[in-house]
């Protein structure tokens, strides 16, 4: 399974990559993201959803408005904070490609588009095909 995607993330292995759902096409990264995983979001693009009153431009600070509405704001880095639950944004060429929540654990879980959900590093998906993250977020953790 690894080899079908170290073609697009060249920085995934065995230790810091490993599925953990089957494939599911009802939602994507950008809502795993945003804790659903019945719809997909992403703005102006056909049979997907975006909330309502955040602006629709293909640009990281819609992305960053779609995550306040959820109570995260921007912060400085992905390290592991017991009181709050973090997600990234990742970005290519200006746009965005990516989000990923991270784990109680300290890992990260992503959707990969249409595919599978995988548990992986901070790291190891930056430099392929969503290129690099862009934003951290932030929120405190519903206890």
């Amino acid at each position: 399974m690894i080899e079908k995607f170290r073609k697009v993330f060249p920085n995934i292995n065995t230790d810091n990559f490993k599925a953990t759902s089957p494939m599911d096409t009802r939602y994507n990264c950008i809502a795993w993201a945003y804790d659903r995983n019945d719809i997909k979001l992403w703005p102006n693009c056909v049979d997907y959803k975006w909330v309502e009153g955040v602006p629709t431009p293909d640009h990281i600070s819609s992305f960053i408005e779609l995550y306040k509405t959820i109570g995260y704001n921007v912060c400085v880095d992905g390290l592991l904070e017991d009181t709050y639950e973090k997600i990234c944004i990742y970005e290519s060429n200006k746009k965005p490609t990516h989000a990923a929540r991270q784990l109680p654990s300290g890992k990260w879980t992503s959707k990969l588009g249409n595919n599978i959900d995988v548990e992986h590093d901070e790291l190891s998906l930056e430099g392929g095909y969503y290129g690099n993250i862009s934003v951290y977020m932030k929120r405190k953790r519903i206890l």
